[in-house]
């Protein structure tokens, strides 16, 4: 070991030379080599090319984890919402395809000069209808209050409708839900997805917004919630659902 500790001295100050061509990048190879030249570590020099050689490789582990990291980014390719109702359903060609969508006041309320505005995306569907609706509080009585092709709808878009009069059983001075209606027809698709961001009325002033999961009841009923959650009307069509979607 002593005579190649030798050998390496005094082929070491030529194969420092070597050692700057191993610089431009080829050294990584060289490294193994670099193994072998352990025993000139007598070469002090020779020690520190070989520990930059190092610290290539430990930017090459880190280069190695951030790819792990962009393989975990493709998780993001899901139905994401900054705080939505999903509203979906199962809708097809027929009028006769329904899901009914309620948000309940705590009593009757006064909407004679109400606007009624929905804050909506469609994320799936293509032909069909987007219907608004309000019911007073005799539980029998509604009115529309306007109504669109699911296929007008183009990005996040605010519908807006004032409430009419209605026919003379109708009370807009006591009104107790507002409803959103999904209705099949021409070119509707299964399923049908729709975002529902706020719902807002003017005059009076009332702000229904979904940010969190708490804002929906995800289990479809027949009984008006007090605390003015969103919920599904069982007389809706089969494998029509309300979900809550977050970031």
């Amino acid at each position: 070991m002593g005579d190649g500790g030798e050998s390496g001295d005094a082929t070491g100050g030529t194969g420092g030379t070597a050692g700057s061509s191993g610089t431009a990048g080829g050294g990584g190879t060289a490294g193994p080599g670099g193994s072998g030249g352990t025993a000139g570590s007598g070469g002090a020099a020779g020690a520190g090319a070989a520990g930059t050689s190092g610290a290539a490789g430990t930017g090459g582990t880190a280069g190695g984890t951030a790819g792990t990291g962009g393989v975990s980014g493709t998780g993001g390719s899901g139905e994401t919402c900054p705080g939505c109702a999903r509203l979906s359903a199962p809708l097809d060609t027929s009028s006769g395809t329904k899901a009914h969508f309620v948000v309940s006041l705590p009593s009757g309320t006064d909407f004679t000069a109400a606007e009624i505005h929905y804050l909506v995306f469609v994320q799936a569907g293509a032909g069909g209808l987007f219907r608004s609706y309000v019911q007073d509080a005799s539980g029998f009585s509604y009115v529309q209050v306007g109504s669109t092709s699911i296929t007008a709808i183009t990005g996040w878009q605010d519908l807006s409708w004032t409430v009419p009069v209605g026919g003379s059983s109708f009370d807009r001075t006591q009104v107790l839900t507002i409803g959103i209606e999904l209705v099949g027809g021409t070119g509707a698709t299964d399923p049908t997805v729709i975002y529902v961001d706020s719902i807002t009325v003017t005059s009076p002033s009332l702000s229904f917004t979904f940010d969190d999961a708490n804002t929906v009841l995800e289990t479809a009923q027949m009984e008006h919630l007090a605390d003015q959650r969103m919920w599904l009307n069982t007389d809706s069509e089969p494998g029509s659902a309300l979900t809550w979607l977050g970031p």
